[in-house]
């Protein structure tokens, strides 16, 4: 096998083994870049909005509650 002198290329065209799995490695770690980014994109500020709407529920429950409480509370008097 004679390597060309623009590149490190095989005169048939062929790759060594090494480089295959070089290269399925570096596809592997794009893959791996593409879903961290999408679920950062996607998931964590949907759970955000999910949790902070939750918290505000819980809030506006509590805050009903107590004005359910007072309004009681008056009307005993």
């Amino acid at each position: 096998m004679m390597l060309s002198l623009v590149g490190a290329r095989c005169c048939c065209d062929c790759r060594s083994p090494a480089v295959l799995a070089m290269l399925s490695f570096g596809n592997f770690v794009l893959a791996s870049a593409v879903y961290c980014r999408l679920f950062a994109v996607l998931v964590l500020p949907t759970a955000a909005a999910a949790v902070h709407l939750l918290s505000l529920s819980w809030r506006c429950t509590l805050l009903v509650f107590a004005s359910a409480a007072a309004v009681a509370h008056l009307l005993s008097w």
